[in-house]
């Protein structure tokens, strides 16, 4: 093993494209494996399937082994993250329910409000159009309420996922940087 990756290897080795083009465009054709690298660039790239794919089975060994403990921490802070966005998605989901249901119930009252009009009218033409026009009333209500409970819902679940992504990233940074010179420390040794 040498101490340069090269573009054909990570192809051979079936990096998928996104990985490739990175490479490409940080090393072009090849790099010099460094610690100093790894610093400035390894967080970007898949260290672990870099590890997985490039170190012999030994070394690979190795490299999870060193990671365990900031893997676990990061594992538990992920965890975390993820326990909050799924009790928050899944009140937000129950408000929605909650909106639709009441917009439902309401419809259903109005409507019966009309047809109750309707039946003790008779079948005259003003009562028929009057019964029509509290059908139409009650439909526009029940549609309005509803794009106004999801348009809530829409906003909420954007506004939480966001909220989830930018709190991923402190999790997820460091055990990148940990991950990167660990890949490059058990590369090299490879050699």
């Amino acid at each position: 093993m040498t101490t340069v990756i090269t573009l054909a290897q990570l192809r051979e080795a079936g990096a998928c494209k996104s990985q490739l083009d990175l490479f490409k465009k940080r090393f072009g054709e090849s790099v010099r494996v460094t610690e100093e690298l790894a610093i400035q660039y390894g967080p970007e790239f898949d260290t672990e399937w870099a590890a997985m794919n490039l170190l012999s089975p030994s070394v690979y060994d190795e490299y999870v082994a060193a990671l365990a403990p900031v893997r676990a921490t990061r594992d538990a802070a992920v965890d975390s993250i993820y326990a909050k966005f799924v009790s928050t998605r899944n009140s937000i989901y129950d408000a929605y329910t909650a909106a639709a249901e009441a917009a439902d119930d309401a419809h259903d009252t109005a409507v019966a409000s009309a047809d109750a009009i309707y039946e003790t009218a008779g079948a005259s033409a003003e009562a028929k159009a009057t019964h029509s026009a509290a059908l139409d009333d009650a439909e526009a209500a029940h549609d309005a309420a509803l794009a106004s409970a999801y348009a809530a819902q829409a906003a909420a679940l954007a506004s939480i996922v966001a909220a989830r992504n930018a709190a991923l990233v402190p999790a997820r940074v460091p055990y990148a940087a940990v991950s990167a010179m660990a890949f490059v420390r058990a590369y090299l040794s490879d050699c």
